[in-house]
């Protein structure tokens, strides 16, 4: 009777998956070079360009195959990821199925983890991910270590970020003797390394041109915003915090306790290691503008963890129910401290959701942006098919590159102002301390017109970087001395910084100054306003438009009601501005800067407006907006915060109940 707890509550976590399944922007990239490869064009987002604008080679191919056989993309997508999820728990139930109380309350955790259950879905290769790791970790504790190897090395082929997380585990396949290890590190990096070599020479860099765009920038600013997005994310995340502290305090109780049999033991370091690079990784790479979902081989190590070190059915039976109550009455605690639950689904929501979404320094909860046109069961979801028609232009720019990208007509040339599908936007310097993974940089004139041979940049720099990817990624001759030497040259040449805005720290002040009409290019206006805020550093949701306006001279101005999108200063085409702002008079804030267009059409004067800018940002910025943060759950679904913490200590209750009764 106890074997069937794993197994009903697996099943409701399915459900629950599939309960939540949406599709989120950045998979309709994907599913645009897919029906491009389908097509006969190659693994491309813009035909007759070669360019790696997808980070997950195997999740192509699965997503290709999967398109082969006739079913959609979208929809289609959502049912294939629960497919893969569910059979990942089909996986991880057959490694563990010793410890029935362990996988109960292992699951348990993973119905009550945001990240685990929204990354289920969403069109993004995770589902795969997480079935090549439960696979493994199954192939691991049956002793098969070839097959545990093969696919660990399928791991780095979904994401090349994979490999230091999939180390520690095929460590454990490894045999002895010094050729031996050399003989399985080789088969470990085979796949990521042929991918590699495959993606040098076709599309000139062994790095898609989203590593190019995004890992710009100094690392410190970089790092300081990783740690934002890990507690932000921590935070926001009931089942992530509980994890965080249950899987290792239950590790740590089995290590000295010396009761686990070798191989587990092998197992629970390396699960440790590989959590530690799953939250070390994020911070690293400044962390993501999704919340959670950079932490999920974190959070798939500690479940892990937490299975191998959670005492066995052949232990006495009040020390697992005691263990079990100890799991369960974290995650109420965890909930009560959070205010957050899986357990509201936001199924009904009929619009889009950006300025409520839950948002910590740049990061937002994703899924609530686009469950009400991408989500399974939205009641406004669009029929999201690629445009058939003729090209009518020839290129095209774009904010939200999936959706626009994916519905466009083939042969139309799209690229986006965050440079993930553009190589030479992609090496221009980036602006202040934009959102992560949508970096905001500054368009020089005619950008898109790089891909024209008979084009000429006046900036001789510019000039030569065009010249350089029109021979790497367009030129039909792959094997060209000429391209091999441009391809070296634009893989180590830095970021081109084009001086149309600059910070000075001179100590006491910042100094900001820059040109708008070069900043902001889209629309050739007589005239720019300048938007200048004081972030309030207690509240970071992430495009909010704080009543601290910020004159010329940086003094403070009053923002009128209802009018925060328009006040500010103007500055003529052309023409320069230069503002000195006293450091002691930002304190712990930072400055939020937005460039606007004055424009008139149909819609009479209005103001068109670029990205935010964190123009500046002081170091450790988030620290003071943590308090307001994990009270945000509290404001939105307390209802599900008490009622999910009242079942998990009720149950903790009655396995300690059954104890006293024994």
């Amino acid at each position: 009777m106890r074997e069937r707890y794993p197994v009903a509550i697996a099943a409701a976590l399915v459900a629950l998956a599939a309960a939540r399944a949406w599709t989120c922007d950045d998979a309709f990239i994907t599913f645009r070079v897919v029906e491009h490869l389908l097509a006969g064009a190659g693994p491309v987002f813009n035909e007759g360009e070669r360019v790696q604008v997808f980070t997950h080679p195997l999740w192509l191919f699965v997503l290709a195959a999967w398109r082969a056989t006739g079913a959609s993309l979208f929809p289609g997508v959502m049912v294939l990821s629960v497919l893969l999820f569910a059979a990942a728990l089909g996986f991880l139930c057959a490694a563990f199925r010793e410890k029935p109380t362990a996988l109960a309350v292992g699951f348990v955790a993973m119905f009550l983890c945001r990240p685990i259950v929204d990354f289920a879905t969403g069109g993004l290769e995770t589902p795969a991910t997480f079935l090549l790791f439960a696979a493994s970790v199954w192939a691991i504790r049956t002793g098969r270590r070839r097959l545990a190897l093969a696919l660990l090395a399928l791991l780095p082929l979904n994401r090349l970020d994979l490999l230091p997380w999939a180390l520690p585990f095929a460590w454990l396949c490894a045999p002895t003797g010094r050729r031996a290890r050399a003989r399985w590190l080789a088969a470990l990096l085979f796949p990521a390394a042929a991918w590699m070599a495959f993606a040098m020479v076709y599309f000139g860099s062994p790095l898609p041109n989203t590593a190019v765009a995004k890992l710009g920038g100094m690392l410190w600013a970089r790092l300081d915003q990783g740690m934002a997005y890990v507690v932000g994310s921590l935070a926001n995340d009931a089942g992530s915090l509980a994890l965080l502290v249950a899987a290792p305090g239950f590790a740590l109780r089995a290590w000295r306790r010396r009761d686990l049999a070798p191989a587990d033991r092998r197992l629970l370091a390396a699960c440790a290691v590989a959590a530690l690079y799953g939250f070390a990784y994020p911070v690293w790479t400044g962390g993501d503008f999704m919340l959670g979902r950079f932490l999920l081989p974190a959070l798939w190590s500690l479940v892990a963890m937490l299975w191998v070190a959670f005492p066995a059915e052949t232990q006495p039976a009040p020390l697992r129910r005691r263990s079990a109550a100890a799991a369960l009455v974290v995650l109420a605690a965890m909930h009560l401290a959070t205010g957050q639950s899986t357990t509201l689904l936001w199924i009904d929501l009929k619009d889009e959701s950006l300025l409520r979404a839950v948002g910590f320094g740049g990061a937002t909860d994703e899924r609530r942006v686009y469950i009400p046109w991408l989500g399974a069961y939205a009641a406004n979801r669009v029929p999201m098919k690629p445009d058939g028609t003729p090209v009518t232009a020839w290129a095209r720019t774009v904010t939200m590159l999936g959706q626009n990208g994916y519905l466009a007509p083939r042969g139309q040339v799209v690229v986006d102002v965050f440079a993930l599908a553009d190589p030479f936007l992609a090496r221009i310097a980036v602006l202040g301390h934009t959102r992560p993974g949508h970096d905001f940089r500054p368009e020089p004139p005619e950008w898109q017109q790089w891909r024209d041979p008979a084009h000429h940049f006046a900036d001789a720099r510019l000039e030569a970087l065009a010249s350089d990817l029109r021979l790497v990624h367009r030129s039909a001759d792959l094997w060209s001395a000429a391209r091999w030497k441009a391809m070296l040259r634009a893989f180590f040449a830095p970021h081109i910084d084009i001086g149309v805005f600059t910070i000075a720290d001179t100590g006491e002040a910042y100094r900001i100054s820059g040109t708008p009409s070069k900043i902001y290019r889209p629309f050739a206006a007589p005239s720019y306003v300048m938007w200048i805020r004081q972030h309030d550093a207690a509240r970071l949701k992430y495009g909010i438009a704080f009543p601290h306006g910020l004159g010329r001279n940086c003094e403070p101005i009053d923002v009128a009601p209802g009018k925060g999108e328009t006040t500010g200063f103007v500055v003529a085409a052309g023409d320069s501005f230069d503002l000195t702002c006293p450091k002691s008079m930002i304190g712990r804030d930072g400055i939020l800067v937005r460039v606007g267009a004055w424009m008139t059409d149909r819609r009479g004067p209005h103001v068109e407006y670029d990205q935010a800018i964190e123009a500046v940002r002081p170091p450790l910025y988030w620290v003071a907006g943590v308090p307001e943060w994990l009270v945000q759950g509290w404001r939105e679904m307390p209802d599900h915060a008490m009622m999910v913490a009242f079942v998990l200590l009720l149950s903790a209750g009655v396995l300690l109940g059954k104890n006293r009764l024994a």
